[in-house]
Formats: C-alpha cells, structure tokens, sequence
C-alpha cells in the first residue's frame, strides 16, 4: 500500500567516502528562474538541506557503481548524514508524520470548538467530543464493570446458530461468516448481498494465488440456492430482517463455494455448547475494549499505546466523517489544496495512459483494455465528498439516529456498531454511490498512506497523506515528486504484474500468450535486478525478495516515471521557482532530492512485501531515465522498463 520511495544509506557508507570530489554534480536541466519565499518552501528545502550530509562537496557520488553506474546510493551518502543520536523511529518518515497527525488530532478533541459557529457545526463537534471523552473517562468505565456486556451477553441463549449469527450482526459483530452490502462487483451501479469468510477473501493486495482464482469468488446464487449450500444459517432470514422493508432480493454473491462446504461441515460436528461459547467469545472480542474490571488490565493496554491514542481511534470508527470535518479544517487541507491534489492526479493518470499506449509489446485488445481502466479509474482524494464533511447539515443527516454520550463508553460502542450495520443495509436495492469514501477502517483521512482497490478499481489518497506538498505555493516539482509519485503508485497497482490480470470492472481477464510471455520476460528483469542487492557488496541490510516484492517494485518506477512525465510538461508552461539555499541544482536534479528526502530512514523492520528503503531508491531511480540525464550518469538507458 505505501508508495514509499526511501532515502536510506548507513552511516558506515558515509565515513567510508572519499575525502575529494572527483566528479562533481551535473548542472544539466533547467536552473530555476527565481526563488520560492514562502513557509512551505523553506520547509521544503529545510528538509533536504537537513538530510543533506554537511561534507556533500567533497563526496563523489559515483564511486563504486556496483552492479549499475550511477547507482543512487552514491548519491544517498551525497545527500544522508545520521546523528549520532537518532534512532530508527526518530527518522522513520512515515511515523514521523503519523505522529504529528495524532497530536493534531488530540489537540482538536481536546480543545473547545472552533469552526464556523453554525449550531448546527457546534452540535456534530460537541458530539465528536462526547465519543472521545467516554472513552477517556475510565472512572466511570470501570465503575460499571462487567455489568453492560453482561447484559448483552445474557440475550445469546443456546438458540439455533441463525439467531446467534443474525444476533451479533445487528450488533455490528461479524461470526462464522461474513454477510454483507456491497457495490456488486459485476453491476458496480448496484448493490448486492456478499456472503464469505469474515477475515480476508477479497483484501485489496491479493497474491497470484488468489488471482487465479478469481472466478472462485464471485457465485451469483439465489437466496434457495445459499440456504442449501449452508442450511445452518438462513440466509433469506437474515437478508430479510436486515434489508430494507420495501425491498426483496433473490440475489447472493457466495465469496467461496469450498468455505461454504466446509463451514457447513463444521457446524455439523461442532457440540452446540462449543458453538454457544464461540458466540460469547466473539461479542466479548468485539468489545473487549469497551468494558474494565477489578483485577483484567485496562484493555487498551494490549494495544502497546496510550489511551488517549486509542480513544481517537474510537471517535473516528464512531463518527469518522464528522472528525474528517475538523481535522481537514485544523490542517489547513483547503479546496484550493484538494483542487490541486486532483490536478495532480489527473495529469499523471494522463502520464500514465500515454505510456500504455506506447507499450507495443502488449496486443491490441489488451492495451484497449488498460486505457479504458485507467479512464475509468475512481480516485478519492482528500477527503469524502458524499456525504460532503465540509457541509454540518450533510453531517447531521447522515449521523441521525446515532446516540452518543459523554459517560457511556459502552453503550457508544454498542450503537455505533449497531447504526453501521442499519446503514449498510440501507443501501441494499439502492444504486451504489460512486463517491463514497467507502474504504473499511482503520483507512481515514487522518492515515498518512494511500491505497489501491483491485475490485473497485479505485484508490484513496487522505488528506494526511498529501497535504504538506499540496499548498499551491509550493514549487511544482516538489509536489509532483511528492503527491505526484504516491498517487502515481497506487494507480499503477491497476497495472502491475497483478492488477493486470483485472478489466476495468474489476473481473478476471486473461492476456494472450504471446503477451503474457512478453511482460513475464520485462517484470524478470526488475526480479533479477532487486535480487541483486543481496549481493554482500550492497547497502541492504534485510533480504530482497524481488518476484514477492514485484508489484511494489512495479508501482515505484511506473509511479515515479508518470509523475516525472507530468510534472516535466508541465514546466514546460509554468516554469517553477527553487526554495531558498538550493539554486546550485537544476529542476530535474529537485525533483529527485525533493521525492527522495522525506525517505532518509533506516529500514530495520523485515518487510516481506516493500523492499528495504535504499533498495526502494536504488532500484527505482536506476530505472528512471530523468534521473541519469538529470545528474549525467554515464549509462542513460533505464536498468528495466515494463511500459
């Protein structure tokens, strides 16, 4: 998910530099006209001029090009100098800016209202605040004890399992199976009943496994039809006490036939006392949380944080577009800057069309194909306009029939889960929305990542995640090298050694030979080149697994590659100014610094999907050929392209 491209080298390989500067920097590129003299700017070039070593004119950075000439970690040791009292969290980009989105948001919870002073806007805040403080407030969660769940738990009783089941789904609690509303994937203008397993069939980041697969996990059957593929649980019971009254469907999308099977089996020869317990055990899970007694530790406690971290995760899962509202407002994500993030998007989607379309290799039904999934490609950015969170009145409609207090933390959790699952529900026999900021929790505006989704051909970049590189006063090829790159990134995922083996829709499609031979013979090349920096000479300190790693290792050059092209036209119209104390380098020699510095972080952490930071940049600015012209590398030609 993360369209991470670090800047990463040990400090060992900085001590070790020569002490002369044997090949200078190449001027070559466009000089920037004048300067930037605003905050964002300054920080900008704080940033870089921070992570830059301070004996970066006597280092050569094109010593020791080994497998590759130019390779960027020479110009990492250039640029990376690690003090001495730095740790690995101190420097992780990521974290550094997940947690300076949690104090902005403490900060907005823990403050009194400041908004438009519309009552309506006072009275969404005030219960936002009401979330957070029940949650807060552990006098009062402890004084209760075990007595609210007690409560729910004496209404599972040894009944038949479909009373159990649909027992804790009204509750917002999901058990043996997963049942739910959905966009259908087959007629995304609609909506349909999904029935599967409740932990992990259809995550966004599906393995070659899966995809070949596909097929397996959209079964249109009729409600009789489910009923007798799992006669334990009764569907057309269910659908028809959850579903709206005016509204009958005799529609189900079983994920998977085998789980049906097999859960049927096991209902079988499970004893009803195990199955009694197992349903006591998943609503005690599902709010294990919510409740504290004398002698169990404070439960939040588990999760390895403070609590006040925890509560803002409550107040987000309980009234997440209401806390969208204020934190968009606090963090200053304006219009102007969602505006901009979309232009972003849209030019280098545009970017990212062209290269497919000169992509020769691939047969025509097949190229057809990939530009009409990226014209149709959803892209939610900043912040959920349906309902639109910067309207209070959209707000107040969609949270009406949520009760929410300021003293009961439980009951809160109770009737968030509840008022989810009744408008979920809803929505069944309605058209889906397209606008929807539909992507599960804990996926908010607040998380500093973006994510691609392979069925719903869409992807979400939060406010988060961009908002620091899309001030409009920034120069352009910081926030194309920014924002540009990330977003780049999860649309290429539609398009990865994986994504590709989707249409447009989201359903299975299969290349030709011919071509299917063609991009095996063009993704082996990034295999093999990635596998080579587990060679002992190499930086990497963690192993590279260059086929797992291959659709992260897709998307950072496809990603980089289309906002470089975007970016690159665009300067051609608006020419951009340089931040202040970097008029030594050209634009296209920014550009790569500026995509490159929020990544100077140590990988220490085993990943055994994204490479290792340096590797990330290595890799990805060895296949770049804006990145060899702009600092003269001797060997123009990119190590491996796929489009």
């Amino acid at each position: 998910m993360k369209a991470s491209t670090s800047l990463v080298l040990v400090l060992a390989l900085a001590l070790a530099a020569p002490t002369t500067l044997s090949a200078p920097l190449s001027t070559k590129g466009s000089t920037p006209a004048a300067i930037c003299t605003s905050d964002t700017c300054a920080r900008a070039a704080n940033e870089i001029l921070h992570n830059r070593h301070p004996d970066y004119k006597k280092i050569d950075p094109w010593i020791h090009c080994l497998p590759q000439p130019c390779r960027f970690e020479r110009l990492l040791t250039y640029l990376y100098h690690l003090g001495p009292n730095q740790t690995d969290d101190d420097i992780d980009p990521w974290g550094v800016k997940q947690r300076e989105v949690e104090l902005l948001s403490r900060e907005i919870l823990e403050s009194p209202f400041s908004g438009d002073g519309s009552v309506t806007n006072q009275e969404n805040f005030k219960q936002l605040q009401d979330a957070y403080a029940a949650c807060m407030d552990e006098t009062t969660t402890k004084k209760a004890g075990l007595a609210p769940l007690k409560s729910l738990l004496g209404q599972i009783s040894k009944r038949n399992v479909t009373d159990m089941v649909l027992l804790l789904l009204e509750n917002g609690i999901e058990a043996l199976a997963s049942i739910s509303v959905a966009a259908d994937e087959r007629h995304p203008k609609s909506t349909a009943v999904y029935i599967g397993p409740y932990t992990t069939i259809s995550s966004p980041q599906r393995t070659l496994s899966h995809i070949k697969g596909k097929t397996i996990s959209y079964n249109p059957h009729t409600i009789k039809e489910t009923d007798e593929l799992l006669p334990q649980i009764s569907i057309s019971r269910i659908v028809s006490a959850l579903g709206p009254s005016d509204f009958s469907t005799n529609r189900v999308i079983v994920r998977s036939l085998d789980f049906m099977k097999s859960l049927s089996q096991l209902i079988n020869k499970t004893p009803n006392d195990t199955l009694h317990r197992y349903f006591i055990w998943r609503a005690t899970e599902a709010y294990h949380g919510s409740f504290q007694y004398a002698g169990l530790e404070d439960s939040y406690q588990w999760w390895g944080q403070d609590r006040w971290k925890t509560c803002i995760t409550v107040a987000q899962d309980t009234l997440g577009l209401t806390f969208d509202h204020f934190y968009a407002q606090k963090a200053n994500f304006s219009q102007e800057a969602k505006d901009y993030a979309d232009r972003i998007v849209g030019d280098v989607k545009d970017e990212l069309k062209t290269a497919l379309g000169r992509a020769k290799w691939i047969n025509k039904a097949a190229q057809d194909e990939a530009i009409q999934k990226a014209n149709i490609m959803r892209q939610h950015i900043g912040y959920s306009t349906s309902p639109d969170i910067m309207n209070a009145d959209d707000l107040k409609q969609h949270y009406s029939g949520l009760v929410v207090t300021n003293s009961t933390f439980f009951d809160n959790t109770v009737n968030s889960g509840r008022f989810k699952v009744k408008k979920e529900w809803s929505g069944l026999g309605k058209p889906s929305d397209p606008n929807a900021w539909d992507w599960p929790p804990p996926f908010h505006i607040t998380t500093v990542n973006a994510v691609y989704g392979t069925t719903e051909n869409s992807f979400h970049l939060p406010a988060a995640a961009c908002v620091m590189d899309t001030d409009p006063s920034l120069p352009q090829y910081i926030s194309y090298s920014r924002t540009g790159a990330l977003a780049g990134h999860e649309m290429f995922h539609g398009f990865d050694n994986e994504g590709v083996h989707f249409d447009r829709h989201g359903h299975a499609f299969t290349w030709k030979n011919e071509t299917e031979k063609k991009l095996n013979e063009r993704t082996s090349c990034f295999v093999k080149q990635y596998n080579a920096f587990n060679d002992p000479l190499s930086s990497s300190r963690l192993r590279v697994y260059g086929e797992r790693m291959l659709p992260e290792i897709l998307a950072d050059t496809g990603g980089l590659k289309a906002a470089f092209a975007a970016w690159k036209k665009l300067d051609k119209e608006n020419p951009d100014k340089a931040p202040p104390d970097l008029q030594e380098y050209t634009k296209e020699q920014l550009f790569m610094l500026s995509y490159a510095s929020p990544w100077c972080a140590r990988s220490s952490k085993m990943d055994l999907f994204h490479p290792p930071y340096d590797v990330r940049v290595d890799g990805t600015l060895a296949n770049l050929r804006g990145f060899r012209e702009a600092f003269n590398c001797p060997v123009k030609e990119p190590t491996c392209a796929l489009f």
